[in-house]
């Protein structure tokens, strides 16, 4: 229904003029234009209403996938805490099953040992070349810093220890400036 733009009553639709006339103010207005501002704000209260329900959407799924997080987490937990108080439990059980499987799959065992032993173990030893000539730069300097921090560490106590002040001691104030310590 069409309001007054001005007083905000209701319009009534001369249909023979295409216009709106209020009965309150009685000005005329354009069927054209009060149409087109009803359908304007129609749409906006519209899209408000979509994203509204969009967004609402989205937080409930977010609220479940969160609770089904939470979910699992202590599923996992409570798996964990049960499968230490069985194994503890069951321990010499287990570990016979363990030996026994071992010794009746020990040919088959011994057997994929061997087989590695040719093209497959050079592959993998390639692979791991690899993996160190690519990550080997990042590793010098890695190892380079660890060292000159430890170098600079034992600087510090050799100064410290055969110094001649301790730094518990209120000489330290008068024997060197704050920016000398930096």
């Amino acid at each position: 229904m069409a309001h007054c733009p001005n007083c905000n009553y209701t319009l009534a639709l001369l249909e023979r003029r295409r216009k709106y006339k209020c009965a309150k103010c009685g000005k005329l207005f354009l069927q054209k234009d009060i149409d087109t501002k009803e359908f304007v704000e129609y749409n906006k209260q519209r899209r408000a209403e979509e994203k509204k329900k969009i967004r609402d959407e989205i937080r409930k799924a977010y609220e479940e996938k969160k609770k089904r997080k939470d979910w699992e987490k202590e599923n996992k937990e409570k798996r964990r805490v049960y499968l230490r108080k069985y194994y503890s439990k069951h321990r010499d059980e287990i570990c016979e099953k363990r030996r026994k499987q071992h010794s009746e799959n020990k040919d088959e065992i011994n057997q994929r040992r061997r087989d590695k032993s040719g093209k497959e173990k050079i592959i993998e030893n390639q692979k791991r070349n690899a993996r160190r000539h690519a990550n080997i730069e990042a590793t010098r300097l890695n190892s380079r810093i660890w060292y000159w921090r430890q170098q600079q560490k034992a600087l510090a106590l050799t100064f410290v220890e055969f110094g001649h002040f301790k730094p518990s001691g209120g000489n330290l104030r008068s024997e060197f400036p704050t920016m000398a310590l930096s």
